[in-house]
C-alpha cells in the first residue's frame, strides 16, 4: 500500500472518530438530565423499594415536594450531578439519558 494510501485510510479513521464524537456529545447534550428527572427518578426508586400503597401514596404526596427542597443540580451540559443534602449526610448521583443516575457520594 502506498503512503497515499494509508494517509487516506488515516484520515478516513479520523474523520470517523471524530463524527462519532461528535454524536457522543450531542446525544449527551440532549438528554441531560434536569431537577425534575431526577426527583422523578427518586421517587421511583423509592416507591420501588416500599412494601404498601399508602407509603407510595405518602412518598408521591410529601417526596416530591421534599426532595425539591432539599436537592440540587449542577448542570455541565453533558451531564449533571445532583446533591440531597439531608440533615447527617449528602448524597451525590451523576445523572447521564435523561434517566440513568449513578450514587458518587
Amino acid at each position: 500500500m502506498s503512503n497515499k494510501k494509508r494517509s487516506e485510510v488515516k484520515m478516513r479513521r479520523l474523520i470517523s472518530i471524530i463524527i462519532i464524537l461528535l454524536l457522543l456529545v450531542v446525544l449527551l447534550v440532549m438528554t441531560n438530565p434536569d431537577k425534575e428527572n431526577f426527583i422523578d427518578w427518586a421517587l421511583n426508586k423509592a416507591a420501588e423499594s416500599s412494601d404498601s400503597e399508602v407509603e407510595n401514596f405518602f412518598g408521591d404526596v410529601l417526596g416530591k415536594p421534599l426532595l425539591n427542597a432539599t436537592s440540587s443540580r449542577e448542570d455541565y451540559k453533558l451531564f449533571s450531578i445532583f446533591k440531597i443534602d439531608t440533615f447527617n449526610e449528602e448524597r451525590v448521583y451523576l445523572g447521564l439519558l435523561k434517566n440513568i443516575f449513578i450514587k458518587i457520594k
